[in-house]
């Protein structure tokens, strides 16, 4: 750990609130192609008998191997009695991919206070938080990791194509109209790629979708070796 940051906001004879910030470590193996760096913090507001908290972490996530990265999982481990962040990203459909020494921002916003009930003068564990690299695949098909890991993301990636094509065939059999219908479906809605078009064409129009639907199939057309 490489730094604590404790600032007391406030505090009376009844009540404490306070925000302890610490450093994320990276424990990936060596030769890990990604360079994590950021922090975690978590409020604490203790009123009597009540303890109120939010927390959220800033983290910076950069490719430091020599290949372009379309897709990672990462663990966001925050000990101490709180909580495990899945980190994952499939660029593969995306307009870009990460490339050597570029970077993505994974911080968050502080998520919805919870209450709890915590007995007078409770002591609390300074949380620790530590990122650990669990699968990343490369554009020229290789990976790093473990690969159980990987087959999630890669079973998502394949739902998502049979989705693209059932979008697909339903505009070239029956055009626009036809394509929209398709987008109502349960079943598309269903998977996020799908509920994103539709999304999509309800507040951007139909010809929009239709435009992102292509931009996923290109880009599936250039990497037939990744699925």
């Amino acid at each position: 750990m490489k730094a604590l940051i404790l600032f007391l906001l406030a505090v009376t004879t009844c009540s404490i609130a306070q925000v302890v910030t610490v450093s994320i470590d990276d424990g990936s193996d060596p030769g890990n192609p990604l360079n994590n760096k950021g922090s975690y913090s978590i409020y604490r507001k203790v009123d009597g008998t009540i303890l109120t908290t939010s927390e959220w972490y800033n983290l910076t996530v950069r490719n430091a191997s020599s290949k372009a990265i379309v897709a990672f999982r990462e663990k966001l481990d925050v000990r101490g009695g709180y909580t495990t962040y899945e980190i994952n990203s499939d660029m593969l459909f995306g307009p870009k991919l990460l490339e050597p020494g570029a970077k993505l921002d994974y911080s968050t916003q502080p998520n919805s206070v919870s209450h709890q009930t915590s007995p007078p003068g409770a002591q609390f564990p300074t949380p620790t938080a530590e990122v650990t690299n669990r699968w990343v695949q490369f554009d020229d098909g290789t990976t790093f990791g473990d690969a159980d890991y990987g087959k999630q993301l890669l079973d998502a990636r394949r739902a998502a194509l049979q989705v693209f094509n059932q979008l697909n065939q339903s505009y070239l059999n029956g055009g626009a109209e036809a394509f929209v219908r398709q987008l109502q479906q349960a079943s598309i809605q269903a998977n996020p790629y799908g509920r994103s078009l539709h999304d999509i064409q309800q507040q951007m129009g139909t010809d929009k979708a239709i435009e992102v639907l292509n931009m996923y199939l290109s880009a599936v057309e250039s990497h037939k070796n990744l699925f």
